[in-house]
C-alpha cells in the first residue's frame, strides 16, 4: 500500500553534504506512526564531528560498526518512490544529504517544511531577512505541549524528531485558532481554520515587507527613472513598484539580500515604459474624489506659474495626463451607456403618439446629423394624415437616420424641426443635448461614441414614410 505522507529526519556530521560531512541517522515514519525505516551509519571519511556530536549525541563509537549509507540507499528510495509528499523540519536539509548520498526525490514529489510553517504561526519577525524567523523544532514541539518523555528517542535523535514533527504538523494542518473580536457591543469569539491562519500570517508578512520598503526609502535620496525624478511619496504609494521591490528580494542570494540594493536595482534596470506602467497603476488605485483634487492641483500650478520653472514634476505630469486621459475615457464610456440605454427604449420605426410634447428642444442640423451619428432617437413629428388638424391630435413620429435625414428634412408636412424623441422626458433631452454638444465641440469624444456606417443602401420601404 502507497504511504502517500511520510516524515523523514537525519543526523549529521556537519551542515555541508558536498564538502565532506555525512549522514550519521536516517529515520522514516508515516503519519500513523509506523516506523519504516530507522538506521545509524558509519561515515566513510569522517572519524570525528565534535561538535555535531555535541548536538546529536552520536559518537563515533555509536556508530563504528554500523553500515554504510550506500547499503542501505535502494531501502531508502523505495520507500520515497512509494510516497507522494515528504514531511519534514527545514525539509531541504535533509533532502539535500539524501541526494548527496544517492538518494532520488523526484523534482516533482511534493514537500511540506513544518519548519516554514510555524515560522508563521510563532510570527518572530526577522527585518534583516524580511521574513519570520526560523525556530528549532524544540521549541515548535514545546509551543503545542508536546511530551518527549512518552518515546525512548529524545530531541536531536532522529527517529524522535520525526515523531516530534509528525506531531507539529498535525497540530498545524488540524487544530483551530479562535480569536476574539468585538461585533455590535459584544465579544464574540472566531474560529480560525490552519489554511485561515496560514493567510492571515501571509498577509501580515507582505504588509510587514512593505513596511520595511517603505522605512527604506524613507532614507534614500536621488530616485530615478532614466531622467525622469521620483518622488518618494510616489514610489511609497505605488503598489506595483513595491511589489516588483519584495519580488527582487526575495531572489537575492540570502548574503546579499538588502531592500536598498533592490530598490536600486528595480530603478536601474526600468525604462520609460516601466515609469508609464507605474503612472497607470497609481493612477488607478486613487479614488474619483482624489483624482479630481490632483487634476485640480496640478491646473492651478500650471496656471500660476509665471517663471521658467516647470510648475510641476515630469512624473507628476504623467500622472496629470494619465488622469485627463482616463476622465475622458470614463465620461465617455457613461455617455455610451447612457445613449444605449434610452435606445433600446425607443422604437426604431414610425410611432404614433397622441400628444406632442410642448417642451421639446428643437435641435439645429448640425445637431440633429451628430445625434444619429451617435445612435441618439431623433426624428420629426408631423400630424398624421387623415386626422390633421383634428381634435384627436394624433400624430406621428418619424425617426431619423444618415440616410433618410435629407428625405425627411425637405418634407413639408414635418412639424418645425428634428426633435429628440417623444417618450424621452426633460431631464433626459438635457443630458442627451450636452452630449451632443460636447461631441461637436470634440472630434476625438464624438469618434468614440460614433456607431459604425452602415455600407447597405437603405430601401424605399424604410425612408420613414408609410
Amino acid at each position: 500500500m502507497k504511504n502517500k505522507y511520510i516524515v523523514i529526519d537525519t543526523e549529521t556530521t556537519g551542515f555541508h553534504p558536498y564538502d565532506g560531512d555525512e549522514l550519521l541517522q536516517v529515520s522514516i515514519i508515516d503519519t500513523d506512526g509506523n516506523v519504516l525505516f530507522d538506521e545509524y551509519f558509519k561515515p566513510q571519511h569522517r572519524t570525528e564531528w565534535k561538535e555535531a556530536e555535541q548536538v546529536n549525541g552520536i559518537s563515533p563509537e555509536m556508530v563504528a560498526d554500523r553500515p554504510a549509507i550506500s547499503e542501505k540507499i535502494s531501502e531508502i528510495n523505495a520507500i520515497i518512490e512509494n510516497s507522494d509528499t515528504i514531511i519534514g523540519y527545514n525539509t531541504q536539509f535533509d533532502i539535500g544529504f539524501l541526494k548527496a548520498n544517492g538518494a532520488i526525490v523526484p523534482d516533482d514529489l511534493e514537500t511540506v517544511d513544518v519548519m516554514e510553517e510555524f515560522a508563521k504561526i510563532y510570527g518572530e519577525w526577522n527585518s534583516a531577512r524580511g521574513s519570520y524567523k526560523w525556530q528549532k523544532l524544540t521549541r515548535a514541539a514545546e509551543y503545542y505541549g508536546y511530551d518527549w518523555s512518552q518515546r525512548a528517542e529524545t530531541a536531536h535523535n532522529s527517529l524522535g524528531d520525526c515523531f516530534a514533527t509528525l506531531y507539529v504538523y498535525k497540530k498545524l494542518t488540524t487544530d483551530t485558532m479562535t480569536i476574539e473580536r468585538v461585533i455590535d457591543g459584544k465579544r464574540v469569539g472566531i474560529e480560525l481554520t490552519p489554511a485561515e491562519i496560514s493567510q492571515a500570517y501571509c498577509i501580515k508578512e507582505y504588509y510587514d515587507r512593505k513596511q520595511d520598503v517603505l522605512n527604506v526609502l524613507d532614507e534614500m535620496d536621488s530616485l530615478k527613472i532614466g531622467d525622469i525624478d521620483l518622488s518618494k511619496d510616489f514610489l511609497k504609494n505605488s503598489n506595483t513598484f513595491i511589489d516588483d521591490v519584495i519580488y527582487r528580494y526575495e531572489k537575492m542570494d540570502d548574503h546579499l539580500e538588502d531592500y536598498n540594493m533592490a530598490i536600486k536595482d528595480v530603478l536601474d534596470n526600468a525604462d520609460k515604459n516601466y515609469a508609464n506602467k507605474l503612472v497607470s497603476h497609481y493612477a488607478q488605485n486613487m479614488s474619483a474624489a482624489d483624482k479630481e483634487q490632483y487634476i485640480e492641483s496640478a491646473e492651478m500650478a500650471m496656471d500660476w506659474n509665471d517663471t521658467n520653472e516647470p510648475a510641476i514634476s515630469k512624473i507628476e505630469h504623467m500622472v496629470y495626463e494619465k488622469l485627463i486621459e482616463t476622465r475622458s475615457s470614463e465620461n465617455t464610456a457613461k455617455a455610451k451607456a447612457y445613449i444605449d440605454n434610452i435606445s433600446k427604449k425607443c422604437h426604431n420605426a414610425n410611432d404614433k403618439c397622441f400628444e406632442q410634447s410642448q417642451n421639446d428642444i428643437f435641435l439645429s442640423d448640425r445637431q440633429a446629423v451628430q445625434a444619429v451619428k451617435m445612435g441618439i432617437p431623433v426624428g420629426y413629428v408631423t400630424k398624421y394624415a387623415g386626422y390633421h388638424g383634428s381634435s384627436a391630435a394624433l400624430h406621428t413620429f418619424y425617426m431619423l437616420s444618415e440616410q433618410n435625414f435629407s428625405t425627411l428634412k425637405n418634407d413639408k408636412s414635418m412639424d418645425k424641426g428634428p426633435v429628440f424623441h417623444y417618450t424621452l422626458n426633460d431631464d433626459q433631452k438635457k443630458q442627451l443635448l450636452n452630449i451632443v454638444d460636447t461631441a461637436l465641440k470634440d472630434p476625438e469624444y464624438a469618434k468614440c461614441l460614433e456607431l459604425p456606417k452602415k455600407t447597405t443602401p437603405m430601401r424605399k420601404k424604410s425612408m420613414g414614410r408609410k
